[in-house]
């Protein structure tokens, strides 16, 4: 399996387990909080949850409603979560957090859990920064006409990469933003990371999602860019859990950046749209 696939299956897996009715059972841990989450600068609301170890299969799980979260950003801003207990399928509570803010791009995040018996876990993470976009010049013909795009500045794999064409038919009075998912296609390197977009194949595609026909030579392509989906260093390793200390489990951040740039008129005109730029 791909890191991409991995990570993917990771978010998928959290996301999940936040309606989960399995305790963690660890020999020797009893107290231990495991503290689950990722943070995602593309939203305005960040989710954490918490859990208690127990020692035995039929133990009572901790309570860990009286748990103060908080998290502090590189300016020293403090936010207070907000505690969110929902109920499992076994009859237990599951102890879920919500952060009122969206992370700053390339930010470092300290996220600190204190009991009211003064146990405290603290999980750091750095957003992944945004990374600049720069394009080659199109090449190819009407048959096939491909872009070489580079996302420098970035250290590891995207998670994936979407291309979004924002495109208007005449008729329309609004836009339509369609997005092709690339995955994790491309090539890693000291530069950055390299792909091909391949904007004659991606056409058909854009033309079907607006019930247009292929051969319409009448939309306009407003805007082209990307949406990169970036990676903290944490889920490299997910089970290390090394930026976690007086507890266990998984803290990590997402980026996801829209980077655009600006087609030649005789590229748009050869994909097959009216240059609307």
């Amino acid at each position: 399996m791909t890191r991409a696939a991995t990570a993917s299956a990771a978010l998928l897996l959290f996301l999940a387990a936040c309606d989960n009715s399995i305790q963690p059972l660890v020999d020797g841990s009893e107290g231990t909080v495991f503290l689950y989450g990722y943070l995602d600068s593309a939203a305005d609301s960040q989710f954490v949850r918490l859990d208690g170890a127990r020692i035995a299969a039929f133990g009572d799980a901790p309570d860990l409603s009286t748990v103060r979260l908080s998290s502090t950003d590189d300016s020293g801003q403090i936010v207070d979560w907000i505690y969110q207990g929902s109920a499992l399928e076994d009859g237990s509570t599951g102890h879920n957090f919500l952060g009122l803010f969206r992370p700053v791009e390339g930010g470092r995040y300290v996220l600190e859990a204190r009991s009211t018996a003064g146990q405290v876990t603290v999980a750091s993470v750095t957003i992944p920064a945004r990374p600049s976009i720069m394009p080659d010049p199109p090449r190819g013909d009407t048959l096939q006409l491909v872009q070489k795009i580079r996302l420098s500045g970035l250290a590891r794999s995207p998670l994936r990469v979407l291309v979004q064409y924002e495109v208007q038919a005449p008729e329309s009075q609004e836009a339509v933003s369609i997005s092709v998912d690339y995955g994790a296609n491309g090539t890693l390197s000291a530069d950055g990371w390299d792909f091909d977009v391949f904007l004659k194949r991606d056409h058909p595609t854009v033309m079907v999602q607006i019930d247009r026909g292929i051969g319409d030579r009448d939309v306009a392509l407003l805007s082209i860019g990307v949406r990169a989906e970036l990676l903290s260093a944490e889920w490299d390793d997910p089970d290390a859990a090394l930026n976690i200390t007086g507890g266990r489990g998984f803290f990590g951040a997402v980026g996801r950046y829209d980077l655009g740039w600006t087609l030649e008129p005789a590229a748009v005109q050869t994909i097959g749209f009216v240059d609307g730029q």
